[in-house]
């Protein structure tokens, strides 16, 4: 067997119940903590993202570096030994049963995982394609804000952003292209407000909603957002884990 193939399908195997028991802890934390300032929960969920995407990595390391060589598994009924040997044989089998019972398990396994490895490299290369298609977009988004005249409440998002601490410069647009209000870029942001809900609300609901975009784009949720993305493409993270974690660290949509 190819050894990349082994530690690849070895590493999502034990990924299984890495990220079962990170979930796990990281449930057991929010739910501790859910009484606790916003700040907190959302520091946990970037921890565990973290070590979810750390303990792949480390498993990975750890199975290239050690001898996965499993000493094949010699049966009776193949050899033509006399009695007496074969009888040797059978005790010497029975005397170590608990290890070559796990070397028959491992060779098990070992057989499974060729697909196990190409179905998640069709996956990853799937959710590969979607996520550049979706880069791709928001790009063009962000470059056609950028070219649009700011919004009426661009003062109003500057007003908010000298409060908040925030110095980077934030270009406020009315848009159409979306449905609810969005953060899209990061080095250049950029907060799209849906004109259609626009008309429904209130001047302190609008700041209030940017308040709420600026604060995205303060503690650099792009990156938080990414992170999972590129990680759960790669990995294969269980769309449990990530989209629990998740919803725990963002609010409205933060696109880019």
């Amino acid at each position: 067997m190819n050894p990349w193939t082994h530690v690849v399908g070895w590493t999502l195997i034990h990924f299984v119940w890495q990220g079962a028991v990170l979930a796990a802890v990281a449930a057991g934390a929010l739910r501790f903590y859910r009484q606790r300032a916003a700040h907190a929960r959302y520091a946990i969920a970037c921890v565990v993202l973290a070590t979810m995407l750390a303990s792949a990595a480390v498993t990975a390391l750890v199975l290239a570096t050690r001898d996965v060589t499993v000493a094949p598994v010699v049966r009776l009924s193949q050899t033509s030994a006399p009695p007496a040997i074969a009888s040797a044989r059978l005790r010497s089998w029975t005397d170590n049963d608990i290890f070559s019972m796990r070397a028959v398990s491992s060779a098990d396994v070992d057989a499974l995982l060729p697909p196990i490895v190409f179905v998640w490299l069709a996956g990853v290369t799937m959710l590969l394609v979607r996520m550049a298609g979706g880069l791709w977009h928001v790009r063009r988004l962000q470059v056609l804000s950028l070219a649009a005249a700011p919004s009426r409440w661009q003062a109003a998002a500057e007003r908010i952003a000298s409060g908040l601490g925030l110095r980077m410069a934030v270009h406020v647009v009315e848009s159409v292209l979306v449905e609810t209000p969005s953060a899209v870029g990061w080095l250049r942001p950029v907060i799209l407000l849906p004109i259609a809900a626009l008309a429904n609300l209130t001047p302190s609901q609008v700041e209030a909603i940017l308040a709420h975009e600026l604060i995205h784009i303060r503690r650099h949720d792009y990156l938080v957002n990414r992170g999972p993305d590129g990680g759960r493409n790669s990995v294969v993270l269980p769309s449990w884990c990530v989209v629990g974690l998740r919803t725990n660290t963002r609010g409205t949509r933060t696109l880019l």
